[in-house]
């Protein structure tokens, strides 16, 4: 639910309260350094403090109650990236409105929250008092009439913020259908209310070194405005750039690629020149579930995060696809098959259960259930007709014995299996044909299976 990546790190929010914090390399984050922690209910917004290893997390509780969606738990923490153990410092605000958008600017977090406030927190000081509280107005006269019903003009949920790149200008879009922009020098005054949205505001970004913002939301439209000479209702670039909703807006450093993507599964590109906003013609589809968040690295370089996972984009590597990663689950392994058919099989596991995914470019995934077996290491065949999986399962109450188990690459069924003894996790496999494999067990044992007979070494 809540997604930040720069050229150092990626930190991706689940669920489970659970933040995985994974360092960028050259080929994208890299896995098997992950370090997480853990807030009190789902992590909702992310901000890194540019130039310091100061990582903010706001999350909360949003399930309905009573008939209404107040929420509850809501919290912002302060986690140093610096420490080997990472650890959620609890921020002292008042109330439990969840927190859905971050910012920082100076030496102030900016915290958005669903009760329609920002709270403005010193993070230099050392109990990081709050300086003042923000508060969204209700939906103005000059609203349309949907946006003025007393149901929609009170829902004041902030839903995002932005600063522009001087640390002069903070946006906030709210559920309520406006933009609220305040002088960060003169926070005393009152704001200004930019009116033209139609419904939720869930998107705001400025253009890089300019006092020019881009806005979405649920009515589909992404509109432009300069808050230095804000009138009117801004200028609509496109009234459909969703099939359902827009739910995440990001634009690259270079201030011409726009990314967006929302409730139909797709991520898009544009480039904007002035008032003109050109989508390109290939829509990025990799998801199958509704994109949360985005986030833009460079004109071709851009990750989005849906409710089925993370996926980082590279548009200088052909093909120009994407790969989503699970998130809340373990990726053990990873198998290139070869030949032309170019699938990939991510092996993976939960608290409960292992499974194999098997993304194909030339048609739907697959995916094999391995129950209670949980992976540590996925092979190819040579000539790709075969797939191995070794890991363990249970062997009794309290103990596991290694497995291995080969399966078609077309079908996934299972065509042969061997097991390690009691205590030894099978760690390594590698397959030449459905009757000639080796694993790699815990203990140093070695497993060489040829036509059914099984050396051990």
């Amino acid at each position: 639910d809540a997604l930040w990546a720069d050229d150092e790190i990626v930190a991706v929010g689940a669920g489970r309260g659970e933040v995985d914090v994974w360092p960028m390399g050259d080929q994208g984050p890299d896995r098997t350094a992950t370090r997480s922690f853990e807030i009190e209910g789902t992590p909702l917004a992310i901000a890194r403090r540019p130039g310091t290893n100061m990582l903010a997390v706001g999350g909360g509780d949003g399930s309905p109650a009573e008939g209404g969606f107040a929420g509850s738990h809501g919290a912002a923490y302060i986690v140093d990236l610096s420490q080997p153990s990472l650890s959620a410092r609890a921020l002292p605000l008042t109330g439990g409105s969840p927190v859905s958008a971050l910012a920082f600017t100076g030496g102030s977090l900016l915290v958005g929250r669903w009760d329609g406030t920002i709270a403005v927190v010193a993070v230099d000081e050392p109990e990081t008092p709050v300086q003042r509280v923000l508060e969204i107005g209700s939906s103005p006269a000059g609203a349309p009439a949907a946006c003025r019903d007393p149901d929609r003009s009170d829902d004041r949920k902030v839903r995002s913020i932005a600063v522009d790149q001087t640390g002069r200008w903070l946006v906030a879009g709210s559920n309520n259908c406006i933009v609220t922009v305040w002088d960060t020098g003169a926070l005393d005054q009152p704001p200004q209310v930019l009116v033209g949205h139609s419904d939720k505001v869930r998107a705001a970004a400025f253009v890089p070194s300019t006092t020019t913002l881009l806005t979405a939301g649920d009515d589909r439209s992404i509109r432009r405005w300069d808050v230095q000479e804000a009138t009117g209702p801004g200028i609509v670039l496109t009234a459909a750039a969703d099939e359902q909703r827009v739910i995440a807006l990001c634009v690259a450093p270079d201030g011409r690629s726009v990314i967006t993507a929302g409730r139909d599964h797709a991520v898009r590109r544009w480039t904007l020149e002035g008032t003109t906003l050109t989508l390109e013609p290939l829509v990025f589809a990799a998801h199958s579930q509704t994109i949360r968040a985005v986030s833009c690295h460079s004109s071709g370089r851009f990750a989005s995060l849906g409710a089925d996972g993370l996926v980082m984009w590279d548009l200088e590597r052909p093909p120009r696809s994407g790969r989503v990663v699970p998130v809340g689950a373990e990726v053990n392994g990873i198998a290139v098959r070869p030949g032309v058919a170019g699938d990939v099989a991510v092996a993976a596991n939960d608290a409960d259960r292992g499974t194999v995914v098997v993304e194909r470019p030339s048609g739907d995934p697959g995916e094999i259930d391995l129950g209670t077996t949980f992976p540590f290491a996925i092979a190819y065949s040579r000539d790709g007709e075969l797939v191995a999986v070794a890991g363990d399962q249970p062997a009794g109450p309290d103990s596991l014995a290694g497995v291995a188990v080969i399966y078609d690459a077309d079908t996934l069924a299972e065509v042969a299996r061997t097991a390690a003894r009691p205590g030894q996790t099978m760690r390594a496999v590698a397959v030449l044909d459905a009757s000639t494999y080796a694993t790699g067990a815990d203990g140093g044992l070695i497993q060489l299976s040829v036509d059914g007979v099984v050396r051990e070494a």
